[in-house]
C-alpha cells in the first residue's frame, strides 16, 4: 500500500472501530476501551503493522493535549450548585473511593515490586481513576432517576480529577528531586496557584468574548484556541496546565454563575446555547481522543510474564474491593438502594488510567513498561469483569420481577 495512503487507512479503522465499538457496547455490554486497546496489539506487537517507534516522538504531544481536553471535560462537567448543595457528601465519596484504592495499589506495589513510595502512589493514582465516560453511557441507558446521573458524574468526575492532580504531584516530586518538605510545598503552591490564576483569567476573558461573538460562527475552535492558550502559558509560568485547564472549562461550564459573582453586564440567556453546543462538540472530540488513545496504549505494548498478567488481574480484584466498600458507604447517605447492584459493578477504567498511563511511562522510562503494561492489564481486565458483573445483575434483577 502506499505510504501516504496507509495513515488513513489506519485513522479510518481506528475511527470505525471506535463507533463500532460504542454498538457491540450496546449490545454484549463490553465498553469499546476492550476492542481499541486490542486493535492496538494487534497492529503493533502480534502483527508489526505499525510500528511505534515511529510515532513515539508525537505520543508525549498526545498525552499532553489529551490530558488538557481530559480536565477541560471534567471542568465542563463539575456543576458548581451540584458541589455547593451537595456539600461534604459528594466531596466525601470520592476522596473515600480513591484513597481506598490508591493505599491498597501503593502498598502491594511497594512491598511486591519494591518501587519507591513516590512512585507507588503514582501507579495508584494511574489506576484509581474511574471510567466516566462508561457509567454515563450505562446510566442513560436504564430507567434510573436524572438526580442520580448527575450526582454519580459529579463523584466520578472528582475522583478522576483528585488522580490526575495526585499523579502530576507526584510525578513532579520524583523529576525535580526535592529534599525537604517546605521546598516541595513551595512549588507545588506555585505550580498549583499558577495554573489556576493563569485558568480563570483566561476563562473570563472567554465569557466576555463569546458574549460579544456570540452570533458569530466556528466558536468551539475559539474555545479550543484559548485551552491550548491556557495549558501553554500556564506550564510556560511553571505552573500547571492540566490545572489551567481545568478552571477553565470549570468557568465555561458555569459561566452563568460565574457572570453573577464577578458582576459581568453580560446576558447569561445568550450564552446558555453555545455552552450547551459547546459540549455536544467536545464530546465528539473526546470519543476522537479516545479512539487514539487506547489503539496507542495497545500499540506500545511489551507483552509480559504470565506473573505479571496476574499481578495485573489481581490489581484489579483490589480496585473492586475498593468500589465496593464505598458504594456500601454511599448508600449510607442515600436513599436510591435499587440501584446499589448496579453501582458496584461499574469498577471499568477508562480514558484517565490510559493517559495518565502513557505520561507516567514517558517521564519514567525506567518503569515505561510496568506502567504501561499494568495500565493496559487493569483496564482490560475492569471492563471484562464489569460486563460480567452487568450481565449478571441484570438476570438477577429479570429473575425477580418474574417472580414478583
Amino acid at each position: 500500500m502506499n505510504d501516504l495512503l496507509f495513515p488513513f487507512f489506519t485513522v479510518s479503522a481506528i475511527l470505525l472501530l471506535g463507533f463500532f465499538g460504542k454498538l457491540l457496547f450496546r449490545l454484549l455490554n463490553i465498553p469499546e476501551i476492550v476492542f481499541l486497546v486490542i486493535f492496538g496489539i494487534f497492529l503493533g506487537p502480534i502483527l508489526h503493522i505499525i510500528d511505534i517507534s515511529s510515532i513515539k516522538t508525537a505520543i508525549p504531544y498526545i498525552a499532553s493535549f489529551s490530558l488538557a481536553m481530559l480536565m477541560f471535560d471534567i471542568g465542563l462537567r463539575l456543576d458548581i450548585d451540584q458541589l455547593v448543595e451537595k456539600g461534604w457528601k459528594i466531596i466525601l465519596i470520592p476522596i473515600l473511593n480513591l484513597a481506598l484504592s490508591l493505599l491498597l495499589i501503593a502498598v502491594i506495589a511497594k512491598y511486591t515490586l519494591q518501587l519507591r513510595w513516590a512512585y507507588s502512589v503514582l501507579l495508584g493514582a494511574i489506576l484509581g481513576g474511574s471510567g466516566l465516560t462508561v457509567l454515563l453511557t450505562i446510566l442513560r441507558r436504564m430507567a434510573v432517576k436524572e438526580e442520580l446521573i448527575i450526582s454519580l458524574s459529579t463523584e466520578f468526575a472528582l475522583t478522576n480529577l483528585l488522580s490526575i492532580i495526585i499523579a502530576i504531584s507526584c510525578l513532579d516530586y520524583v523529576e525535580l528531586s526535592f529534599h525537604s518538605i517546605i521546598e516541595s510545598l513551595e512549588m507545588f503552591f506555585t505550580k498549583f496557584s499558577a495554573g489556576i490564576v493563569t485558568g480563570f483569567i483566561i476563562g473570563v476573558f472567554w465569557i466576555i468574548i463569546m458574549f460579544m461573538v456570540r452570533r458569530e460562527e466556528f466558536f468551539y475552535m475559539f474555545t479550543l484556541a484559548m485551552l491550548l492558550i491556557a495549558y501553554s502559558s500556564a506550564e510556560t509560568l511553571d505552573g500547571s496546565g492540566a490545572l489551567a485547564s481545568l478552571i477553565l472549562g470549570l468557568m465555561i461550564g458555569n459561566n452563568e454563575k460565574i457572570s453573577r459573582i464577578l458582576g459581568l453586564k453580560i446576558n447569561v440567556e445568550e450564552i446558555r446555547p453555545i455552552r450547551d453546543l459547546l459540549r455536544h462538540f467536545h464530546t465528539e472530540i473526546t470519543f476522537l481522543i479516545r479512539a487514539f488513545i487506547f489503539v496507542v496504549l495497545g500499540l506500545a505494548y511489551i507483552p509480559g510474564t504470565l506473573i505479571e498478567i496476574i499481578f495485573g488481574f489481581g490489581l484489579t480484584i483490589l480496585l473492586l474491593t475498593a468500589r465496593l466498600i464505598t458504594v456500601n458507604l454511599i448508600f449510607i447517605f442515600n436513599e436510591v438502594r435499587e440501584y446499589k447492584g448496579l453501582m458496584s459493578c461499574v469498577v471499568g477504567r477508562g480514558l484517565v488510567t490510559a493517559v495518565l498511563g502513557v505520561i507516567a511511562a514517558e517521564s519514567v522510562s525506567m518503569y515505561f513498561e510496568l506502567f504501561l503494561d499494568l495500565s493496559i492489564y487493569v483496564l482490560l481486565f475492569s471492563n471484562i469483569i464489569m460486563a460480567l458483573l452487568l450481565f449478571m445483575v441484570r438476570k438477577l434483577e429479570t429473575s425477580e420481577v418474574k417472580i414478583t
